[in-house]
This record gives C-alpha cells, sequence and structure tokens, in this order.
C-alpha cells in the first residue's frame, strides 16, 4: 500500500516546484503580450485572475476521495504563482517613482502578516469544525476578495519610462 507520509511530503514538494517554476513563466507571458500589443492593465490584471483562480482548485482538494486526484488539484492551485510577477510589476507602476521601495515594503509586510494570522484563523477553524476544509475554503474566498481590490482599486497602469 502506500507510505501516506512519503506521498505528503513528495505533495508539498511538488506544490512548491510548481509555484517556483510558474512565477516567472507568469510574468514572461505578460511581458509577452504586452509586447505584441495587448493593454498592459487589462493583461496584468487578467494574469493575476487567472493565477488567483487557480487557487479555487485548493476547494476542490478537499473535496475528492482519491488521492491522486488530490495532489494534482494542489500542484493546479499552486499555478497562483502565476501571479507573483504581475503583483510586482502593478505595484512599481503604482507607485511614485521615489516611493517604490517603501510600497515594496509595506506590501511585504502586509503579506508577512497575512502568514502570522492565517495559520491562527486556520487552526481556530480546524478546532472549531473539526475539519481542514474551512480552511482551505478560507484561503481561496481571500484570493477572491483580493482580486477585488486589483479590479476595482487599482487604477490603469502606466509603464514607467527607461
Amino acid at each position: 500500500m502506500y507510505n501516506f507520509s512519503i506521498l505528503a511530503e513528495l505533495n508539498q514538494r511538488l506544490a512548491f516546484f510548481t509555484f517556483g517554476i510558474i512565477e516567472p513563466i507568469g510574468g514572461w507571458i505578460t511581458d509577452r503580450l504586452i509586447s505584441r500589443g495587448w493593454d498592459e492593465t487589462q493583461t496584468r490584471k487578467g494574469i493575476v485572475t487567472v493565477g488567483f483562480f487557480m487557487g479555487l482548485l485548493l476547494i476542490g482538494a478537499t473535496r475528492v476521495s482519491d488521492t491522486q486526484m488530490a495532489i494534482g488539484l494542489l500542484i493546479g492551485a499552486s499555478l497562483v504563482g502565476l501571479s507573483t510577477g504581475n503583483l510586482l510589476a502593478i505595484l512599481q507602476c503604482c507607485a511614485p517613482p521615489e516611493q517604490i521601495g517603501t510600497w515594496t515594503g509595506a506590501e511585504n509586510f502586509a503579506g508577512n502578516l497575512a502568514g502570522i494570522i492565517a495559520p491562527l484563523a486556520i487552526g481556530f477553524l480546524i478546532k472549531w469544525s473539526g475539519s481542514y476544509v474551512p480552511g482551505f475554503a478560507l484561503g481561496s474566498m481571500v484570493l477572491l476578495v483580493g482580486l477585488l481590490a486589483y479590479w476595482f482599486i487599482v487604477g490603469e497602469l502606466k509603464p514607467r519610462s527607461s
């Protein structure tokens, strides 16, 4: 039979590997499309949207009974990495040139703060529900709420002159 601890370790490594590989690919795809005349704002926000929607596969992974299918869905959810390069580029387009470092620091602070709060919230949900499912659902919902900010708060991206 299967050694589930080895499968879990392999799944974790494949998920991180997938995320790491796909990060520059998301930026590369966007850069190629923009260089072919696509609108920068729509293209960057569109790739972020695709990446964030891939995070919804986490919910599916909690609902399937087949271990291999769950692993496949978790690895698919790692395609959220498509958004990473574009999030940084969006930040650089929005921040005044003399404040890019400050804005990047604030963005990283918010991400690290989320990294502190998320385990607490998920631990609470696991204790309350007796299941990991609400934690995975919460993670996916946070991605969708984040999309609202990118589409309705972040305005037109203006490329910087070199």
